[in-house]
């Protein structure tokens, strides 16, 4: 790569790493070692709760206008959609919007293109495949996947290994 390449390339990483500053300084709230990869766009940002160690991947759209709560250790692949509003069928659609708030537990991870609807409420340890649409709550452990999602199988899950990696990064931390 050329000088001005590398340049440019720096630039903007350093870019980014200034408006990713901004967008979590605009959050509802926090964690810590939160990581959010460009392109990600948040509507309603201060209705927005994180955890620590969140990841969520390029290009995603969050749309937080009823609140959204991702919880610690929580990995989103890239172009994920969340909404948190719909319309009532029936009647008139513009200006009737109605909110719910959507939840997603401790150590979920979102595969990238899934498509989260309002008011869905995805358990710990849970897995979403990629290119998912949740229209439903997602219970603990268990892996959905398709068009409606649907149960895959359920996670295979060791309490104790995750207890004690979980509290490693913690005390990382303090």
């Amino acid at each position: 790569m050329s000088f001005w390449g590398r340049l440019l390339y720096r630039w903007d990483q350093w870019a980014w790493l200034e408006r990713e500053k901004h967008l979590i300084s605009h959050l509802g709230s926090c964690g810590t070692r939160t990581r959010l990869k460009p392109g990600v766009k948040i509507l309603s940002p201060e209705k927005m709760e994180l955890g620590s160690y969140v990841g969520i991947g390029e290009n995603c759209f969050i749309k937080a206008l009823g609140t959204v709560r991702i919880g610690d250790f929580t990995q989103i692949g890239a172009g994920c959609i969340f909404t948190a509003g719909d319309h009532e069928i029936g009647g008139l659609y513009a200006d009737n919007n109605q909110y719910a708030p959507t939840v997603l537990g401790e150590n979920v991870w979102i595969g990238s293109g899934a498509i989260i609807l309002a008011g869905v409420t995805i358990g710990d340890h849970a897995i979403v495949a990629a290119g998912a649409v949740v229209t439903k709550d997602v219970a603990p452990r268990t892996i959905v996947g398709g068009v409606p999602a649907k149960v895959i199988k359920e996670v295979p899950f060791e309490a104790e290994r995750y207890k004690k990696e979980a509290e490693r990064l913690r005390a990382e931390v303090r």
